[in-house]
């Protein structure tokens, strides 16, 4: 955890990635932000994952204002359908 030059709140957590259609290889992590040390008041969450498709990384980092269907910011179904949009792209045109 951190203090941000805004003077927020940050922690971050390594979790285990999401399955992305096309990818080889994957790794991912939340960041969540707040507004206070007690980590009571949550301002917004950051979503980052990074793919390897071959020989290529594709990363993707999705912020968002944190959903009450979601109070941990840990469904990362949006941020992968934006990933395989990108992945998808690669796949269809890989590295010469």
């Amino acid at each position: 955890a951190f203090t941000s030059l805004e003077k927020l709140y940050v922690t971050t957590e390594d979790v285990t990635p999401p399955a992305v259609a096309g990818a080889d290889s994957a790794v991912a992590r939340i960041e969540r932000i707040y507004a206070d040390s007690s980590k009571k008041r949550l301002y917004y969450v950051r979503q980052t994952v990074k793919v390897g498709v071959g020989r290529s990384v594709v990363a993707l980092e999705h912020a968002f204002i944190q959903p009450r269907s979601d109070p941990t910011g840990a469904d990362f179904t949006k941020t992968v359908a934006l990933l395989s949009k990108q992945v998808a792209k690669v796949v269809a045109k890989p590295l010469a």
